[in-house]
């Protein structure tokens, strides 16, 4: 039998969200660097509908200054890595966030939401992706949206966003026509839509395990399944909020949604809850695999004690003969010779021993197609 086989591989170190640094008593709005972040890459994009220019800058403070000169165009600022104090103290003081809102950007663990401000939006979601090593990789991905500019915070380098570059480099586009507003609601977009593949891989790893599971029932197998159904979890952990923070959005009149994009919106609302759909119901195939799994090797243990019983049911009655003709008691007094009565008659007949043998191996024989008639073996 030929079996599908996916290379996608499975580490939930990387499906876990990592770990908020929490520090007792600390007041809120302290910002706390993670140990394990990564040098800051300032990137900003300037288009129209006709030209688009890509700078890179080495702190903010110049990113603001290209887009005071340049507002004839929108900006999309990118921050890669976290671990440059000068990058996080001038989002507070260059583009005057919250440090409530940057303790939730260094935190990599917040689940997806909305907050609304006078002059900004902060979007944070979740995002799941495959990795360049094959592996899912499960980090915070944050927006905040301003009137003709838009910043995105990520944690590490891994380009998650390349179908949007892609769509941004073409002149006369949506994308480039729209506004800010338009390239928020398209990154929501395309981190939504990294779920499905996702998903797909998932259900053609189970699609192959079950077919492992008509040959073989080794513990990897189990392992593997496990391994599914925790993968599933965190994507639901995932997705569930995510659908709950673009109901909020469809929901709430502001500013930074416009009606002509309320549609665009309520497409990846109905994205969102194909997703769940999808999650819900492969997990429910993660559990039916494991229950097969558990079931066929509840079988072939029974079918190995069937076989033990059979075998213990022949050789009873010959034990039983054997435990009879073992007891030497002797059938006459050695010293008179008397007959003693109900002791051992055959104790000393002639050719005893092959007879005995042949009764043992005639009721063995016997009881064996018996079992057979009866289909027990």
């Amino acid at each position: 039998m030929k079996i599908r086989t996916s290379n996608l591989k499975f580490n939930p170190i990387n499906l876990r969200p990592k770990k908020a640094v929490v520090i007792p008593g600390a007041k809120p709005g302290d910002m706390i660097i993670p140990s394990d972040a990564l040098p800051s890459k300032i990137k900003v994009y300037s288009y129209n509908s006709a030209e688009l220019n890509i700078h890179t800058f080495s702190d903010l403070s110049q990113s603001k200054l290209h887009i005071e000169s340049n507002d004839d165009k929108f900006h999309w600022v990118e921050i890669k890595g976290l671990a440059s104090t000068e990058v996080i103290d001038d989002l507070v003081k260059v583009y005057g966030l919250s440090k409530l809102t940057i303790e939730d950007v260094l935190s990599q663990s917040q689940r997806p939401k909305l907050e609304y401000f006078d002059d900004h939006l902060v979007i944070i979601s979740r995002m799941m992706y495959q990795n360049k090593l094959d592996q899912i990789t499960n980090e915070q991905f944050n927006i905040i949206q301003f009137e003709n500019f838009l910043i995105t915070i990520e944690s590490n380098y891994e380009d998650s966003l390349e179908p949007l570059r892609i769509r941004l480099n073409l002149p006369n586009t949506n994308i480039r026509q729209k506004g800010i507003p338009y390239l928020a609601y398209a990154i929501c977009d395309v981190v939504l839509d990294n779920f499905f593949p996702l998903i797909e891989k998932l259900g053609l790893k189970m699609d192959e395990l079950e077919e492992r599971l008509l040959v073989s029932h080794k513990s990897e197998i189990l392992f593997e399944i496990q391994q599914i159904k925790s993968n599933l979890i965190h994507m639901r952990r995932a997705v569930w909020p995510e659908r709950e923070k673009l109901r909020e959005m469809l929901m709430t009149d502001n500013d930074f949604t416009p009606e002509d994009l309320r549609n665009f919106y309520q497409d990846i609302y109905d994205h969102a809850i194909q997703l769940m759909d999808m999650v819900e119901s492969n997990k429910e195939m993660a559990g039916s695999l494991m229950e097969v799994y558990m079931s066929s090797v509840s079988h072939k243990t029974n079918e190995v004690m069937k076989v033990l019983t059979i075998i213990s049911s022949i050789f009873i009655p010959l034990t039983f003969i054997a435990g009879i003709y073992g007891m030497n008691f002797s059938p006459e007094n050695p010293y008179t010779n008397e007959p003693y009565p109900f002791n051992l008659p055959e104790l000393y007949l002639p050719y005893g021993y092959p007879v005995v043998l042949s009764v043992m191996g005639l009721v063995a024989i016997i009881l064996f197609f018996i079992f057979k008639r009866r289909n027990w073996l």
